[in-house]
């Protein structure tokens, strides 16, 4: 009878998990690219408010004969003005990071554009491309990742596969190409 000795069956080598610094580095790249696109919408957004604020003395007359108010209540109508502009931008810019993050990530580069430049991209736990829900999990599970003092951030160092708990919410995983 011969002995046959058959190869031991295919090891999926482990992926390269990205280092700390280099998803840093990728986030600070992500952050600076929305703050460069969504200055001109802030900008648009305090034109328009600042245009209303020069509107409201016109009508100060009717909106005090109709309310009752007086110069006092309607002089706090600036700072309100201000703060709905504060408000609107805020909406807009996590609208904007939303779709950026979670669109690229489930797109075929798998990765954003401060990812790509520094050769990551991310996965599922078994290595296939996200879908557009898991990557929106992912982002907003940030928040969480982000809200005492960043731990959820720093949970990476100690991880085996290096993941947030971003991550780890949404079974994703950060590797290098």
């Amino acid at each position: 009878m011969e002995n046959i000795v058959q190869p031991p069956p295919h090891q999926q080598e482990s992926p390269n998990y990205a280092s700390f610094g280099k998803r840093f580095a990728a986030n600070m790249i992500d952050r600076v690219l929305i703050t460069f696109f969504c200055s001109p919408i802030y900008w648009e957004i305090s034109r328009e408010m600042d245009r209303y604020k020069r509107l409201l003395p016109r009508r100060r007359r009717s909106f005090d004969a109709f309310f009752g108010g007086s110069s006092d209540f309607y002089g706090g109508r600036s700072e309100l003005v201000d703060s709905y502009t504060t408000m609107a931008f805020g909406i807009t810019v996590i609208i904007i990071a939303w779709c950026y993050f979670a669109g690229m990530e489930s797109s075929p580069w798998r990765a954003t554009l401060g990812k790509r430049l520094l050769g990551l991209e991310v996965n599922d736990e078994s290595g296939k491309r996200v879908n557009f829900i898991q990557a929106t999990g992912r982002h907003f599970g940030k928040i969480l990742s982000g809200i005492l003092f960043y731990i959820g951030y720093l949970v990476m160092l100690g991880s085996p596969k290096k993941q947030t708990w971003h991550d780890q919410m949404s079974n994703c995983i950060v590797t290098e190409k």
